[in-house]
């Protein structure tokens, strides 16, 4: 009985595998367009873009460099607006933003560093991601303090 149990769960594992690797996905038509850099202030930032043709957009972003991973197809992020709270896809590359909207706040970031995105128009029903995503890059800004220079009046 316990061959029979095996064997049967063998043969559904395999049967579900196969359909979930042909499965296809229906991607969007059009992708985001135009990044922008809507406001930096500080240790936060406002992106911004024209939505595609999905009912959802996905924003991914990293410290330092492009990001080097896309989102899988059939499986929804967590996103948290603070950097680094949100899912992770690949290494240090963290959601920041899933929704409806055509634009994004993010937090929690680090001076003098440039932050990479990408933007993917997806269709949630499937949660299917519409690639090549939109790219663009904002690099936060120094705070200054001013610095009062000793001046003296008069010879000593």
């Amino acid at each position: 009985m316990k061959k029979l149990y095996t064997l049967l769960f063998f043969v559904l594992f395999n049967f579900l595998t196969i359909f979930s690797v042909n499965a296809q996905c229906t991607q969007p038509t059009i992708q985001a367009s135009a990044f922008t850099c809507l406001q930096v202030k500080g240790y936060s930032m406002t992106i911004g873009w024209t939505r595609g043709n999905g009912n959802r957009v996905l924003v991914v972003a990293r410290a330092g460099s492009n990001v080097d991973a896309n989102p899988t197809s059939g499986t929804a992020y967590t996103y948290d607006a603070v950097y680094g709270a949100g899912a992770q896809i690949g290494t240090v590359n963290y959601v920041v933003y899933r929704g409806i909207g055509s634009s994004a706040t993010v937090t929690g970031l680090s001076l003098n560093t440039t932050y990479y995105f990408k933007i993917y128009e997806l269709l949630d029903a499937s949660i299917c991601y519409k690639t090549p995503p939109l790219t663009g890059n904002v690099t936060t800004l120094a705070t200054c303090s001013p610095t009062v220079q000793a001046s003296t009046f008069g010879s000593p």
